[in-house]
């Protein structure tokens, strides 16, 4: 004797794929990032998020970041931020899981110095030039602009670390 059983259908989904993308990476104490688990085409209303910092436990979780984009305030140094996207059809299991880590550099806020090349000079005659150079230490490499000012005005235009001026007198003195 044989038999044939009714049909058995099973449904398979493509494993999550997921790649964390951020605004930026680098930012200055107090600033904040906005990062998201990226699924290229994979379009499923059934995944959950979860994210975490530095390692994937319990521990490390972090409650009520469970978006797809979430925006944090990372701490000062770098710090490794990592999302666990799961399908709900294998929630037991735990088999239809990504990950992605992204680190994220906090760096402490900006110090500027600026020097000139009077060599201690105060007084000069109308027309001599002066060349004024910035030194930027902490904050975000690569991303500073400068913003000169001139007897409490901004000077237009210039945003380098150097910024030469030919002053002139003003309290008309010598006429």
């Amino acid at each position: 004797c044989s038999t044939i059983s009714e049909p058995f259908y099973v449904n398979v989904y493509d494993k999550p794929y997921v790649n964390i993308t951020g605004d930026v990476t680098e930012v200055c104490v107090d600033g904040s990032i906005t990062l998201n688990a990226n699924l290229d085409n994979y379009n499923d209303t059934m995944l959950t998020f979860q994210w975490y910092k530095d390692q994937v436990n319990n521990t490390h979780i972090l409650p009520g970041y469970t978006h797809e984009e979430e925006t944090f305030y990372p701490e000062l140094g770098t710090t490794n931020y990592i999302v666990k996207v799961t399908h709900l059809m294998d929630f037991v299991n735990q088999r239809c899981v990504a990950y992605d880590t992204i680190a994220v550099t906090v760096n402490p806020k900006p110090v500027v110095t600026a020097e000139n090349d009077l060599d201690g000079v105060t007084s000069i005659c109308e027309g001599r030039t002066i060349t004024m150079t910035a030194t930027t230490t902490g904050g975000v490499p690569g991303g500073e602009v400068y913003t000169w000012y001139r007897n409490g005005e901004m000077v237009e235009n210039v945003t380098g670390n150097v910024f030469v001026d030919t002053p002139v007198t003003f309290d008309n003195e010598h006429d």
